[in-house]
């Protein structure tokens, strides 16, 4: 019994499993314990990986850790009920590099900064209630205004990206 790994996470070989076994309850014929460890190996962090586990009679998701660090193993038990547990599947659903995320925080952060300091320079500039130079003003003006709206359209784009990307490391479970 093992993993089974869709198209998508097949391609990124940052997570692997280990040691899965399926014990059935001495009580309850329909009921198993579902035991298996999720791995992270050296190439870096992992961003919540879920797994999904499934039977002939129910599914349920399995929710593991929030961040796997290289060389991190989690275990995780679950029971599920199923007729045949030959049909116990436990499939990687979604995961995440946590790199990503952490260097486009990085990002957003560095442009809010660049985005204070451009409006502080705004004020500054605008507090001349009677320049020397108009045209010299009004082209100050113009200029500061520019580099503040396209910081602020980045800063937008950035952030849009950011949470597209949570969304996607983040996505429902249901099939």
């Amino acid at each position: 019994m093992g993993l089974n790994y869709s198209q998508s996470m097949a391609q990124t070989p940052h997570v692997y499993n280990k040691e899965i076994e399926i014990i059935p309850d001495p009580h309850n014929p329909n009921l198993f314990s579902f035991i298996g460890n999720a791995c992270v190996d050296s190439k870096g962090e992992i961003l919540d990986p879920k797994v999904m586990l499934y039977s002939d009679l129910e599914q349920k998701p399995l929710w593991l850790t929030q961040v796997f660090y290289s060389n991190e193993c989690f275990g995780a038990v679950e029971k599920i009920r199923a007729n045949d547990p030959a049909s116990i599947k436990a499939k990687i659903v979604a995961y995440g590099d946590y790199s990503v995320i952490k260097e486009m925080e990085i990002k957003i952060e560095d442009l809010k900064i660049l985005q204070n300091q451009q409006q502080q320079e705004l004020k500054e500039v605008s507090s001349d209630k009677f320049p020397k130079n108009f045209q010299a003003y009004i082209d100050t003006m113009r200029e500061k205004s520019d580099a503040l709206l396209k910081t602020q359209k980045l800063l937008q784009q950035e952030t849009a990206k950011y949470y597209e990307i949570l969304r996607y490391l983040h996505p429902s479970v249901e099939p």
